[in-house]
């Protein structure tokens, strides 16, 4: 089974964008013959300003809202560099193939109208369900529907370079992680016969050498699944209230993994899933940021007590400059209006 981009790919990948940041006025070289990554028009000087949405393929009204707050946002701050989508990218159940025209309403047209490029990750939706369960795409089962839409995003502006994947931005290096991959892992026969036990080792691997690298000045993981929330589905072990590890849909493997490759090896980790807004706090010096808000928000239990959440639509606007990051939340208010202010704001230092 292929697994992640071969790591020649991922090199150059790497190199064209750091090139593409560098030199601006200049064409990118390829990073190969059959995934050229869009060109970033980044100044110079100044920060790299990051748009970070997530779980947003709802196609409704509120979807509209946010991307159309989030463009006058950016227009407002200067312009923006590059977009993170956090998975979720098609509710409610992927793409059929890669042919789906809903890849292109939902996400190429709608994002790739903001004028700049965009990386994404997968969420559970993503990987949606077979038939009979395709009214519970949630489930998160199928692994075609992942390959599906990471096949049709190399032929967009709006990119899932593979299901894991490392880009180097000037002195920021991005990782999307796959952290779907990871859910069934508590439970290895079902792993096993979905396909994905070779994956989350994987996985863990390629994090395992990419940490032991030296460090860039700052470094962002995003996956879909957070490690701490707030929200409805909550902490990463006690997904949904199920606190045993190792017991099915506790997420217990997925903390695991972000406790040993991700934990105190970047400087923020970004995800999604549930929907609204939050500061998470810190975990051993990695700051933790949930941005679910992208079309739909839901109440938060507070399950566990995080620095800052809101039951709200929007997204985070992060600067990026040397080894800080000024990571500012935006709510974006559900009396139809399509503009955002911020709710909350912090500076996240190496």
């Amino acid at each position: 089974m292929s697994f992640g981009l071969p790591f020649h790919r991922l090199t150059a990948i790497a190199a064209s964008t750091a090139i593409a940041i560098s030199c601006a006025t200049a064409p990118p070289a390829a990073p190969g013959p059959d995934l050229p990554l869009p060109r970033m028009s980044v100044p110079l000087s100044g920060p790299l300003r990051l748009l970070v949405l997530g779980d947003t393929g709802k196609g409704t009204a509120d979807q509209h809202r946010v991307l159309e707050a989030a463009r006058a946002t950016c227009t407002a701050a200067g312009g923006c560099h590059l977009g993170l989508l956090l998975g979720d990218n098609l509710y409610p159940n992927g793409l059929d193939d890669e042919d789906d025209p809903r890849f292109a309403s939902l996400v190429e047209v709608p994002y790739g109208s903001l004028g700049f490029p965009f990386l994404a990750v997968l969420g559970n939706h993503d990987y949606g369900a077979p038939v009979p369960l395709t009214f519970c795409g949630g489930l998160g089962l199928e692994e075609r529907r992942a390959q599906a839409q990471i096949a049709r995003s190399h032929r967009s502006v709006v990119q899932i370079p593979d299901r894991v994947w490392r880009v180097r931005v000037g002195d920021v290096e991005l990782i999307g992680l796959d952290t779907q991959s990871l859910f069934f892992h508590d439970t290895p026969a079902l792993a096993g016969a979905l396909g994905l036990r070779d994956d989350a080792r994987q996985q863990d691997e390629l994090l395992r050498r990419w940490n032991a690298e030296p460090r860039p000045r700052f470094r962002i993981a995003l996956g879909h699944h957070p490690f701490r929330s707030a929200g409805p589905h909550g902490d990463a072990g006690s997904f949904e209230g199920i606190p045993l590890a190792g017991l099915l849909f506790s997420g217990a493997a997925i903390r695991q993994f972000l406790e040993e490759r991700v934990i105190g090896h970047f400087d923020l980790y970004l995800a999604g899933h549930d929907h609204g807004m939050q500061d998470a706090g810190d975990a051993r010096g990695t700051a933790l940021f949930v941005s679910g808000g992208g079309a739909e928000h839901k109440p938060h239990p507070a399950r566990n007590p995080v620095p800052f959440a809101a039951e709200s639509l929007g997204f985070l606007l992060i600067d990026v400059e040397g080894t800080s990051a000024r990571v500012r939340i935006y709510g974006v208010p559900d009396d139809g209006a399509a503009v955002a202010r911020v709710i909350h704001e912090r500076v996240v230092a190496h």
